[in-house]
């Protein structure tokens, strides 16, 4: 399951299948690896996109982006997605400043 489709001669992996695509668009393009589970993706799966070179960017451990939005990215970009990504896998009352 997860992101891929058959198509042709072979597998066409996508970004983010529709389900987790809208949690990405609810939360500037990041998604955390329950969300990911919860989707259909298997944790294998999760490792296999997320390894170097592949379509995913962990940007913290259990949160993940696009890497093609990584890259399009300066790095105060980068570090605001970071600090978004531990706010996602906190579950104490907290805040975000300057």
């Amino acid at each position: 399951m997860g992101g891929r489709i058959r198509h042709g001669r072979g597998v066409l992996h996508l970004p983010f299948v529709p389900t987790l695509a809208a949690h990405a668009s609810r939360q500037n393009g990041l998604v955390t690896r329950q969300q990911a589970l919860e989707c259909g993706y298997d944790d294998g799966e999760i490792r296999r996109l997320a390894r170097p070179g592949g379509p995913w960017r962990a940007v913290r451990r259990g949160v993940y982006c696009l890497d093609d939005q990584w890259q399009s990215l300066q790095p105060v970009q980068r570090r605001w997605l970071e600090d978004l990504a531990a706010h996602l896998t906190m579950s104490l009352a907290h805040l975000l400043s300057h």
